[in-house]
């Protein structure tokens, strides 16, 4: 078993108008039927939202497993912050859906939650919160500048290989046992 430790962002919004099109008009990925929207388009754009940012995920995976000459992924990774605007549940059906038929098929997907953190530009006070609108707590200030939370990071994935290589060839990350 090979494990490839990464410090990937994915590029949300260059990727979600690529994908979301497509997978909008299709209405499954890979043989599965996309969730239904439960009443309004919004809801159909955060479904189209977690649907491109798993495909992105798999993709750069798939990517990186081939360089590595992985033959099955089963595990991966991610950080997300609790204020990027991921549903995790949606996310999760979404990549059981784009896996499918790929070699990361029933991969194991782990996410990490990276609760929200700011600070304050007035104060400079660095607090958590939950929401990506906030005043700050001790001044009550509005300029909050985002420390964490934001974030979705493909931190790492598991994989196997037929045979394991001696060292990092690709520059991707280092190898676990």
């Amino acid at each position: 078993m090979i494990r490839i430790i990464l410090s990937t962002r994915i590029d949300v919004v260059h990727l979600a108008t690529r994908i979301d099109g497509l997978a909008y008009q299709l209405g499954y990925v890979n043989g599965a039927e996309v969730p239904p929207s439960t009443s309004n388009e919004a809801n159909a754009g955060a479904r189209m939202h977690e649907l491109a940012l798993s495909r992105s995920i798999v993709e750069r995976v798939l990517e990186l497993a081939g360089r590595e000459g992985m033959r099955a992924v089963t595990r991966v990774d991610l950080e997300v912050g609790r204020l990027a605007g991921v549903e995790i549940d949606a996310l999760r059906f979404c990549f059981d859906a784009v896996t499918r038929a790929t070699a990361a098929e029933g991969a194991e997907l782990v996410v990490e939650d990276v609760p929200g953190e700011g600070m304050c530009m007035d104060c400079h006070l660095v607090f958590n919160a939950d929401q990506a609108v906030v005043a700050c707590p001790q001044c009550s200030g509005w300029r909050v500048q985002w420390v964490r939370g934001r974030e979705l990071r493909l931190k790492t994935f598991t994989g196997e290989s037929d045979a394991m290589r001696v060292g990092n060839q690709t520059g991707v990350g280092r190898r676990r046992p």
